[in-house]
């Protein structure tokens, strides 16, 4: 599978480094963008598991999130908000945040959030990588006489009658029981 990938838009270099390292932690690659025009066509190009949106310094913030869900190999990627104000979080909850940091940051919590949040990323990454195949499966029943069947020796003849088994013993052929064969799909 793939690198896990998060973009994050910000015009603060600080918090750019800060969650770098963050997302680190929990294999996460982390591009900074500061050009939201910019950031609007990587999310059309590349597939991100997770967007770190600053509400606070971005003006384009609508368009990216559209942009975001927009494309099909981004629209389940989680919404990870940074707004200090109320209008701003207001704006990110409206938007679809899964979560919303706040200035100043402390980087435990951060780190807190991410690692819950993870279990999500991962979720919807499995969801994203199904592939439909389809197999030729074969069934065979076994009936918990195939150890007879298996070990079986013909009988000398008795009584001028050929018995191909002792009296209490019994057989099965497999042309009577040949087993049912199917087609199954399966999702890997």
């Amino acid at each position: 599978m793939a690198e896990m990938k998060a973009l994050l838009v910000t015009h603060d270099p600080p918090m750019v480094d800060l969650f770098r390292q963050l997302l680190a932690e929990i294999s996460i690659v982390a591009q900074g963008c500061a050009d939201e025009s910019a950031a609007t066509e990587i999310l059309a190009e590349s597939k991100f598991d997770a967007l770190v949106l600053d509400f606070d310094n971005v003006s384009a913030s609508d368009r990216l999130i559209k942009s975001l869900r927009a494309s099909p190999s981004n629209k389940n990627a989680l919404l990870f908000a940074v707004a200090t104000y109320g209008v701003a979080k207001q704006k990110a909850l409206k938007n679809g945040a899964s979560f919303i940091f706040e200035r100043p940051f402390a980087a435990e919590q951060i780190r807190v959030v991410l690692r819950t949040a993870n279990a999500q990323i991962l979720r919807e990454r499995r969801k994203y990588f199904r592939l439909a195949a389809e197999l030729d499966v074969s069934i065979q029943r076994r009936l918990g006489l195939s150890h007879a069947v298996q070990n079986h020796q013909p009988q000398p003849e008795r009584n001028g009658h050929n018995h191909p088994h002792t009296p209490g013993e019994r057989r099965i052929d497999k042309a009577q029981f040949p087993g049912p064969r199917r087609k199954a799909d399966a999702k890997c």
